[in-house]
């Protein structure tokens, strides 16, 4: 196995599709680099089963390096959340634009304030029964991750791609990180 040298990218998910035998379902690649992602899924993959994936019209084989079974509850209502405040978020930027701060929320681990600023500034309350009702929904307490390896010059094409289109995103993210470090050597 490679060891992770490559920088990971988590700012945005890629899109894809996996071949799994004859039929090709949709995935969302996470902590992406040129050397692999990881990603959600509801089927059963086998750790050093090879998978050829689909961005567009490029198509690149990966091999699952690891695997990690359903996520604990604490994960899927964490999940849950973002994809509550996110549909909020939606409504948000067609009548008010975008928002750096409820971006930056979205990618804290703080639940207690996703949960205030949603009552706050959503004027909603995220109730046990609703957070229960998305998982159920999305079928997340039914998925595995998986993390791929990848050495394809299409792969490459697609990780270039996503970079030039996310460029504002990550700089976003790089202000916000060197903010960070130089407020802690204060």
């Amino acid at each position: 196995m490679m060891a992770r040298q490559a920088e990971r990218y988590d700012h945005v998910y890629i899109t894809l599709k996996l071949q799994e035998g004859s039929t090709w379902n949709w995935v969302k690649a996470h902590n992406w680099s040129e050397t692999g992602f990881n990603f959600f899924f509801n089927g059963r993959l086998a750790k050093g089963e090879q998978f050829t994936f689909k961005k567009a019209l490029h198509q690149f084989p990966g091999t699952l390096v690891w695997k990690c079974d359903v996520p604990t509850r604490e994960q899927l209502y964490h999940m849950a959340i973002n994809s509550l405040l996110t549909r909020r978020f939606k409504e948000r930027i067609s009548a008010q634009g975008f928002d750096k701060d409820f971006i930056d929320l979205l990618r804290s681990e703080a639940v207690g304030d996703k949960l205030d600023y949603a009552r706050k500034f959503l004027g909603f309350n995220i109730s046990k029964t609703m957070l229960d009702d998305e998982i159920t929904h999305h079928k997340w307490d039914e998925v595995s991750r998986y993390g791929v390896q990848m050495q394809d010059e299409n792969w490459g094409k697609v990780v270039k791609a996503a970079l030039g289109y996310s460029a504002g995103l990550l700089e976003l993210d790089q202000i916000q990180q060197s903010q960070f470090v130089h407020l802690s050597k204060l």
